[in-house]
């Protein structure tokens, strides 16, 4: 390792410019860089150090975590020049409240569910990958972030979204106002369609909204068996078939990806090709496994959609369930809501239009990744 740091080096320091007097060298001595390591050292040697004392490479290592932890941290400031500059300068107290990454409102941002909360909730992918971020952390509160906790946050997800379901529709249901209940559906249905995935969301949410409530209804004006409800049914169970094989599919390309990124950070052509490199350093090609990254990353978006997708069917057939099927109002109400709900499905799927590609989402990544980290 000394002779590769060596070879990054003119004689002044691992930059090549003589290492800066700096207010704290602990964040530096945790990755085993001097103070003017340049980006792609301190990358190096982050990667080098988080991989030898990942927690799952060292299962009888009770400090393997605490270090592992450090060292995501010391890379957190060094990776990025503006908080450097001022650990630099005033040492840690020059970063003031450090702040996780926001699982939650990255998944909003990227598809655009901060837009259609109301509607959706809380994606389940956003709950799992924040609760991960939280274990990762070592979060006091991790472990309370288990399987219980998100069963009652599903649930809790669920009436919330039922209540706000039943505050649109009962104004054509409960206020009788008609003209007003479609003309602000209209309004919104364009509104959401501006949003990150906008037209998607609003085609899978109509959707949903519209074969639920036509199932309800069917239930309640001409009963269970009814040819119409039966065929509703199955093309709602059919839909949400092949959505879950979507998923499946989207998962399994994700996976192939996601071993080409590997591959590429770990080159082991460019290894061979150099037999001086050493064991570790020369697998590493963080160039190369960025562009595969890039390359890759509508397959992962892909993937992450898709498993959404499975998630807010679920969650919206249940959503419906409970506005529809609400016994404390009375048999019309519940008629007119399923008629009110409908019509919304109807005017959300026109506003939807033909689906953008995942593939013009690439930008909105990088906005969701900075919107978790503000």
């Amino acid at each position: 390792q000394e002779a590769v740091a060596g070879e990054d080096s003119d004689g002044e320091g691992e930059g090549g410019r003589e290492a800066p007097a700096v207010a704290d060298k602990a964040l530096y001595e945790a990755l085993g860089v001097e103070t003017n390591a340049t980006p792609a050292q301190v990358k190096k040697a982050y990667f080098l150090k988080a991989r030898a004392c990942h927690p799952d490479k060292n299962p009888g290592d009770e400090t393997a975590k605490e270090k592992f932890q450090k060292l995501a941290e010391a890379y957190e400031v060094l990776s990025d020049p503006e908080k450097r500059r001022q650990y630099d300068a005033k040492g840690l107290d020059g970063l003031g409240e450090r702040k996780r990454f926001d699982s939650v409102a990255f998944f909003a941002v990227l598809f655009g569910s901060e837009r259609f909360s109301k509607y959706t909730g809380t994606l389940q992918l956003a709950r799992q990958a924040d609760a991960f971020v939280r274990q990762l952390e070592g979060s006091e509160d991790a472990d309370v972030v288990g399987a219980l906790n998100q069963q009652h946050s599903q649930e809790k997800r669920v009436v919330e979204c039922a209540c706000n379901l039943r505050d649109v529709v009962d104004r054509a249901a409960v206020r009788r106002d008609t003209g007003g209940f479609l003309a602000w559906a209209q309004h919104e249905a364009s509104e959401l369609a501006k949003a990150s995935f906008g037209v998607e969301m609003l085609s899978l949410v109509g959707a949903v909204y519209q074969v639920r409530a036509h199932i309800i209804l069917c239930e309640k004006t001409e009963g269970r068996y009814r040819p119409s409800k039966l065929a509703a049914s199955l093309r709602h169970n059919l839909q949400r078939t092949n959505h879950k094989l979507q998923a499946g599919a989207a998962a399994v390309t994700a996976i192939r990806h996601g071993v080409k990124v590997k591959a590429a950070a770990f080159d082991k052509e460019r290894k061979e090709g150099d037999p001086s490199l050493g064991d570790e350093e020369g697998d590493l090609n963080f160039e190369a496994a960025q562009q595969a990254f890039q390359e890759s990353l509508p397959a992962f978006l892909a993937s992450a959609w898709a498993w959404s997708k499975v998630d807010i069917d679920v969650t919206l057939s249940q959503v419906v369930a409970m506005v529809l099927n609400d016994l404390s109002v009375p048999w019309q109400i519940r008629i007119r809501r399923g008629q009110a709900l409908q019509k919304l499905g109807e005017i959300f799927l026109e506003a939807s239009g033909n689906a953008a590609s995942v593939e013009d989402y690439t930008e909105q990544f990088e906005q969701a990744k900075q919107a978790g980290m503000s």
